[in-house]
């Protein structure tokens, strides 16, 4: 088993959590529950891409890097716990 950098991992998660948010933000046109899961998935798939993209260089491209599937969970946690706080925030106020 790989060893983990266990600050790495929560870098990752925090990058991609705050990335995936900023970007469903920017993509949400209004705030009606329709949108917000639109803009939330188109962000969290792009963001994914994104990271998987990234692993893909740094393995085929980068002398000295190698890619980490590990990385690439650790960018869906951040993915992931985005979605809560993306519909907290987008929540309509009566």
């Amino acid at each position: 088993m790989p060893a983990m950098n266990v600050s790495d991992k929560a870098a990752h998660v925090l990058f991609y959590f705050i990335q995936t948010i900023l970007l469903a933000r920017a993509l949400v046109k209004n705030h009606t529950l329709d949108w917000v899961h639109r803009g939330y998935i188109v962000a969290a798939l792009s963001t994914l891409i994104f990271g998987i993209l990234l692993e893909v260089i740094q393995e085929m491209f980068i002398p000295g890097r190698t890619g980490d599937w590990m990385d690439v969970a650790a960018n869906a946690v951040g993915i992931g716990l985005a979605y809560p706080f993306h519909r907290f925030t987008c929540r309509k106020i009566d």
